[in-house]
């Protein structure tokens, strides 16, 4: 199962963000090591994916398919919790046959499946005991049975080996990978805090900080060029720093011993943290954390885009509706932004293909006049693979065009009358109509701020695009967010609910 993740955002009341604009892409078939302090968002994540939370704002597509379009029963979704969860009156066989029980399956069938997995997992000469006679790691096996009887597309993992010993723990992490190869097409995702345990079973690494993803990568790119000092951080607790002022490629500590830096053009505090992973070799962060060595850039293409066919370094991508109802920039010449870790050697289905060379023998790749060090390099044919999904579109001054979130024209029920209509969420002027009205606003609605009258209305999210300022926004009776333009003076950040003056050339009425 592929899963994308779009600006997920959770809002818990009180105003408290468990996700705040979570993106990643999860390819089918990986292992995906969630890792990150407790507080950050991993169980929220894990309970958005599993169906058992609906995120605030954002978009989730299994395998391309909107998420809440997808029926629970055919969500094909597996989760491993943290406690073992099994039901107590009933024997070990008896739990782990529960999870066929809604699929009609002949008696046959159903006994083969499930002692299959139970002798897999070393569970058979338990079948008759019930929970309370296991070890707590023989009941963590029990859950994980259950788990994978019925060969899920995805399987979740909510920090399972937290009420284990440190022996029990090595064993089930053997378990989990042994589990891999039996189900090699079944995306794994395993929720961890635990360094350790997350560079033994991941083969991808995604870390998380305050709800967002702050990088995302196979296991081997993230230790080796961590994008920010919390990356190295997180995926280490065995690291040596040192601080102190940058100036003319040379770092000076307060004790005045230096350390030089080539290529570095930056001014001012810095950190440096030996990388444990990567033989302790040095990196460098600047004030804020932000990665001053390591590859992580950007490749820019020339490209021209028509609202429905995007055209760049040879190849054409024919845009899907939820591209086109994202872009906000002028139809014609624009800039195509990717990141290097988004560009793959394998096709997928619906990537872009274009041509590319490589530079000697190593990993560095000529990418129509841009180059970028790329890994697994083995499987290059002369063509690389993009994601429309990891698009950044941007005009020719590098603002970019193209909106977290696509963009719903959606409508509420309301009254007119007295040049006023009156919403679930407020009033909105508007003289000449009356009577019963469906209201929508359109994709130019500017709104303004203000202590009284106008609609009430709850901010999820704001962000510059196009050069204007686009805030997102929950109203009483719509069913999703609503976009507004709003003057980039105007202060909408944070959840919080407060009055609107609505343009009215900015609303429809039907």
């Amino acid at each position: 199962m592929n899963i994308t993740a779009k600006y997920l955002t959770k809002v818990f009341p009180g105003g408290v963000y468990a996700l705040d604009g979570f993106s990643a892409e999860i390819k089918h078939g990986s292992v995906v090591a969630v890792l990150g302090e407790s507080g950050c968002g991993k169980t929220t994540l894990l309970r958005i994916l599993s169906g058992l939370e609906k995120p605030t704002a954002g978009e989730l597509y299994f395998d391309g398919v909107l998420f809440k379009d997808v029926p629970i029963k055919q969500r094909d979704t597996a989760v491993v919790f943290q406690e073992y969860i099994l039901y107590p009156k009933m024997t070990v066989w008896e739990n782990v046959a529960t999870a066929l029980g809604r699929y009609e399956l002949p008696r046959e069938e159903e006994e083969r499946r499930v002692h299959e997995v139970l002798t897999e997992l070393e569970l058979i000469k338990f079948k008759n005991q019930l929970p309370r006679y296991l070890s707590g790691g023989q009941q963590q096996r029990v859950a994980l049975a259950r788990a994978i009887v019925r060969d899920p597309s995805l399987l979740l993992f909510d920090e399972p080996l937290s009420n284990l010993a440190e022996e029990q723990r090595n064993d089930y992490i053997k378990l989990i990978l042994k589990v891999k190869q039996r189900l090699p097409r079944t995306t794994f995702v395993y929720v961890t805090h635990n360094p350790r345990e997350a560079m033994a079973i991941g083969d991808h690494l995604l870390i998380m900080s305050e709800g967002k993803c702050i990088q995302f990568g196979e296991k081997e790119r993230v230790w080796k060029y961590p994008y920010s000092a919390d990356v190295l951080r997180t995926i280490s607790t065995d690291i040596r720093e040192v601080s102190g002022d940058f100036e003319n490629g040379v770092l000076t500590d307060v004790a005045g011993e230096i350390y030089p830096f080539k290529g570095v053009d930056y001014k001012g505090p810095a950190t440096l943290i030996y990388n444990p992973y990567d033989g302790y070799s040095p990196c460098l962060f600047d004030e804020k954390g932000n990665a001053l060595t390591g590859e992580h850039e950007i490749c820019y293409f020339d490209g021209e885009f028509d609202g429905k066919t995007l055209t760049f370094c040879g190849a054409e991508y024919s845009a899907d509706e939820d591209f086109a109802m994202r872009f906000f920039g002028g139809l014609g010449k624009v800039k195509v932004g990717i990141k290097s870790i988004h560009i793959g050697f394998k096709p997928r289905y619906g990537t872009i293909k274009i041509k590319a060379t490589r530079i000697g023998n190593g990993n560095v790749f000529d990418i129509c006049g841009a180059r970028a060090e790329l890994f697994g390099a083995d499987a290059f044919d002369g063509y690389l693979y993009i994601d429309p999904a990891d698009i950044e579109l941007y005009d020719k001054n590098h603002v970019r065009t193209l909106a977290h979130y696509r963009v719903y024209k959606e409508s509420c029920a309301a009254r007119a009358g007295g040049g006023k209509i009156k919403l679930a969420c407020g009033t909105l002027d508007r003289d000449g109509v009356s009577g019963s009205v469906n209201v929508s606003f359109n994709r130019r609605a500017v709104i303004t701020p203000v202590k009284k009258g106008g609609i009430r209305v709850t901010c999820l999210d704001e962000e510059d695009l196009g050069g204007e300022k686009l805030v997102y926004c929950l109203l009483k009776d719509f069913r999703r967010y609503v976009v507004f333009y709003a003057h980039p003076s105007d202060r909408f950040l944070g959840v919080r609910k407060l009055r609107v003056n609505v343009d009215p050339k900015g609303i429809d009425l039907r």
